[in-house]
């Protein structure tokens, strides 16, 4: 049936990789593979992940993967399974400082950037990938403006504040 036809495929991608790992994985040449948006795999490809970190020599081998704090069920079964060789770290959003910093470099400014910071922070929450989306949004809406003539960046922040939302992605974590 189309369904043992399917399972077949699958256990036979599942150990085609685990041989080509095994193969690659040496002492002098280890293999470090990273993953991201881990929280988007299906059921299968989370399988073959665990089988992989079981069963792969895990001293020249290593999987990195990167997910969103809202785990899955099905991701939880890859720590289940590799048990004590999975380190945790989690990484918080920016606070208003290191915003700062960053909106201080970019725009090639010391001390003016704290207001244009506060704005950032309140709409992106600090995650780092919706605050730069956030800046190209402001960009493109000309609400962060590059002039080559003065060559500096202005931005009025009453505006920004008043005419921007917190970002998508920002609700959509937070949903």
């Amino acid at each position: 049936s189309g369904w043992d036809r399917w399972k077949d495929n699958t256990q036979q991608l599942d150990t085609v990789l685990f041989e080509l790992l095994q193969a690659l994985c040496a002492p002098s040449y280890p293999v470090v593979l990273f993953l991201d948006n881990i929280q988007w795999a299906d059921a299968a490809s989370l399988e073959l992940l665990s089988n992989l970190m079981r069963d792969v020599d895990s001293s020249n081998f290593m999987l990195i993967g990167a997910y969103r704090d809202d785990v899955s069920l099905h991701l939880k079964m890859i720590y289940d399974t590799a048990g004590q060789n999975i380190t945790d770290i989690k990484l918080d959003n920016l606070s208003l400082e290191t915003v700062d910093d960053i909106l201080s470099d970019l725009t090639g400014t010391s001390g003016v950037t704290e207001n244009l910071a506060k704005i950032v922070l309140e709409k992106t929450h600090g995650n780092p990938f919706s605050i730069f989306q956030f800046l190209e949004m402001l960009q493109r809406k000309e609400l962060l403006v590059f002039s080559f003539h003065t060559h500096k960046w202005s931005w009025n922040s009453e505006l920004i504040k008043s005419k921007t939302e917190v970002t998508q992605n920002v609700v959509h974590v937070l949903v």
